[in-house]
C-alpha cells in the first residue's frame, strides 16, 4: 500500500556514505531502504534492526519490489555488508538481516499535510526535524508489517529433517500428536535465527556428553544452543562431576550410594 513514509538521519548524504554504497556504480541505497522499510524488530539498546522478525529473506521477496539480478543482489549485499550498515547470516532459505545503527516507530501512517515523526537509521533518535530527510515509498503496509507466529512457515524438509534426527539420537518413536510440542519448539529456535545444521549438531553433542545424554530433550538444545555454538558447553570442567546422573560419585556427595 502507499502513503508511508520512512525516514532517515540527513547525515546518509554525508559524502563518505556515498562512497561506501559506491554511489557511481551501484543502486545500493535502494536495497537499503527496501531493509529499513522491512525492519520489524528493534533492539534500542544495541541499536539494531531485524527485517521482517529476524526471518531469512530469499531475494524473490526483494525482486518483486525492486526488479534487479541476482548478480547485482548479492553486489549490493556485500557492499552494505563490508561496509558495516548490515550483517547477514546465511540459511539454507535466505538470508537473516540485521541492521546496524537504526530506530524505527512503528505504526504511523503519513498525513500529507505534516512531516511524519517516524525515524529510521543513523544512530540517534532526534526530534529535530531540520535534521532529517523524508523519502516516500511505496513498499510501506496499512499495519506495521510485524509477522505474526504462524505466518512464519518453515519448510516441512526442514522439520522432518531436525525431527527423524531427534528420534534417532533419543531412540525413540513418535506417533500423532507427540510431534505438535517438538515441532513447535523447533520453530522456536528456527525464529531466533539458528539454522537446521546448528539443532542438529548440537542435539549430536549432547547424545554424546556424559551429563546431558541422559535427560536433554528439544528444550535442552532450544535453552543451551547458544552456549553450545560459543563452546561453552564443551568445556567438562563446567559440570561438577558430582552432578552427573546415575555416577558413584554422585551418590557419594549425597550420601546415597550407601557405605
Amino acid at each position: 500500500m502507499k502513503g508511508f513514509y520512512i525516514s532517515i538521519k540527513n547525515g546518509l548524504l554525508d559524502p563518505k556514505h556515498f562512497e561506501k554504497m559506491k554511489g557511481e556504480k551501484t543502486g545500493t541505497i535502494w536495497l537499503f531502504l527496501w531493509l529499513l522499510d522491512k525492519m520489524t524488530l528493534m533492539d534500542e539498546e544495541k541499536g539494531e534492526g531485524k527485517v521482517l522478525g529476524g526471518r531469512p529473506v530469499k531475494f524473490e521477496e526483494f525482486h518483486k519490489e525492486i526488479p534487479i539480478s541476482r548478480t547485482t543482489y548479492v553486489e549490493w549485499v556485500k557492499i552494505l555488508r563490508d561496509e558495516n550498515y548490515i550483517k547477514t547470516e546465511r540459511t539454507p532459505y535466505g538470508l537473516i538481516f540485521t541492521v546496524f545503527k537504526a530506530f524505527k516507530v512503528f505504526g504511523q501512517k503519513t498525513d500529507r499535510s505534516t512531516t511524519t515523526r517516524s525515524s529510521v537509521y543513523a544512530g540517534t533518535r532526534s526530534s529535530n526535524y531540520n535534521n532529517t530527510v523524508t523519502i516516500q515509498t511505496n513498499i510501506g503496509l496499512d499495519k506495521p508489517t510485524i509477522p505474526k507466529r504462524k505466518d512464519i512457515i518453515f519448510p516441512k524438509e526442514t522439520y522432518n529433517n531436525i525431527l527423524d534426527t531427534y528420534q534417532k539420537l533419543k531412540e525413540i518413536k513418535l506417533q500423532g500428536s507427540e510431534f505438535q510440542p517438538i515441532q513447535q519448539t523447533i520453530k522456536t529456535i528456527l525464529m531466533s535465527g539458528r539454522t537446521p545444521d546448528d539443532i542438529i549438531k548440537c542435539m549430536e553433542w549432547m547424545s554424546k556428553d556424559d551429563f546431558y545424554k541422559h535427560f536433554w530433550t528439544i528444550k535442552t538444545v532450544r535453552t543451551k544452543l547458544p552456549e553450545f555454538l560459543t563452546g561453552k558447553l564443551e568445556k567438562k570442567d563446567s559440570v561438577p562431576i558430582c552432578y552427573k546422573p546415575f555416577s558413584k560419585e554422585y551418590y557419594l556427595k549425597t550420601d546415597k550410594f550407601g557405605k
